[in-house]
């Protein structure tokens, strides 16, 4: 495997770097991702099935409708939680998974969900602190939560890639972002463009061919719907986590000029930075 070039970069940069390693490790990132993705779809594609299904039932009973939506109300709010826990844990074991390739290592799907899952707690934790920030700043007015949003974008890099806890990764993330909110905005933008593109046209796709294939069954038109929606997100995960760790270490590098050997013992790696040769005195 070829060593990894520590230098800063460009937003370009990190862009075409970050595809590369996404295109290199393309079936393990995805692996990554649709071990989360694929089980919260289809909860959710099941979960709205049950709810059409009990409303229909309800429908042609005696069943209090208050009941149905206390019961889809519930189950839905369970699913929110599933959901935001999962997403953080699956992030991170990319982000884990990213971060070694590039520093010219390996983790294989499971090395990097065994190192997350130790680390869950933490995770969620940082993850609940940065939204309440984040709300409170755009309750506040719109740019404060911007602000807000863009100092704590890369607390869940700081945690993987330092081994922090969640305040110690949310200072971490503020520090590396003070002076960069442009370029970490504009990075983010890109990702978030690149999401919108994939994902409108594959969801317009899906609706066209759930009205085709389910001839007016909900529960058919819905599955299929649900399933185009989580699919995109499986295909962009891995991108944006490599985009967020590119961006992470290029921040590092140009505020602490960290080497490979520095980075690779920051990120707690088992595997020892290759020997360099030292000159001379």
């Amino acid at each position: 495997m070829s060593m990894p070039q520590f230098e800063p970069m460009s937003v370009s940069g990190i862009l075409d770097r970050a595809l590369r390693l996404y295109r290199d490790q393309f079936v393990r990132f995805v692996a990554i991702a649709a071990i989360v993705e694929v089980p919260l779809g289809l909860m959710m594609s099941v979960g709205l099935a049950l709810i059409i299904g009990v409303g229909t039932v309800a429908d042609r009973s005696d069943v209090e409708p208050a009941v149905v939506i206390a019961a889809g109300g519930i189950g839905f709010l369970l699913y929110l939680v599933f959901v935001f826990v999962g997403h953080q844990i699956c992030t991170a074991a990319l982000l884990k998974c990213v971060g070694e390739a590039y520093l010219g290592g390996e983790a294989t799907v499971w090395q990097a969900y065994r190192f997350v899952l130790r680390k869950a707690l933490t995770l969620v934790c940082a993850a609940i602190l940065v939204v309440l920030i984040s709300m409170l700043g755009y309750m506040l007015c719109i740019v404060p939560g911007v602000i807000f949003s863009l100092w704590y974008v890369l607390t869940t890099p700081a945690i993987v890639m330092e081994n922090l806890g969640a305040v110690a990764g949310m200072g971490r993330s503020k520090q590396l972002a003070k002076g960069n909110l442009g370029k970490i905005f504009l990075v983010f933008l890109i990702i978030l463009l690149i999401t919108w593109t994939l994902t409108y046209p594959l969801n317009f796709a899906a609706g066209l061919l759930a009205g085709l294939i389910s001839r007016g069954d909900p529960l058919i038109s819905m599955f299929i719907t649900q399933v185009a929606q989580f699919v995109p997100q499986i295909i962009v995960m891995p991108f944006s986590a490599a985009a967020s760790v590119l961006l992470y270490y290029d921040l590092r590098i140009r505020k602490e000029g960290f080497d490979l050997e520095m980075l690779a013992a920051s990120m707690g790696s088992e595997r020892k930075a290759p020997d360099v040769p030292q000159p001379h005195v």
